[in-house]
């Protein structure tokens, strides 16, 4: 019977790996091993949601409105 693995966060940046609370360069034969998802360190964190704000077009509001109620 096969023996459920952990998901364990990548980086998709940087490539770390969290290990609880860190992050940490795995050799590619160990990430290999493991059953990953990706997301974004702390560090990298910054330099993603700059990227990605400035995709946005200027000027535009970053809320979405609620659309009016019609009775």
């Amino acid at each position: 019977m096969p023996v459920a693995r952990p998901i364990m966060s990548a980086c998709c940046l940087c490539g770390r790996v969290r290990f609880g609370a860190q992050w940490l360069a795995v050799p590619d034969r160990v990430a290999r091993r493991l059953e990953l998802s990706h997301g974004f360190c702390p560090a990298c964190l910054p330099r993603a949601m700059e990227k990605a704000m400035d995709s946005f077009p200027r000027g535009l509001p970053l809320t979405r409105q609620a659309a009016p109620v019609v009775a």
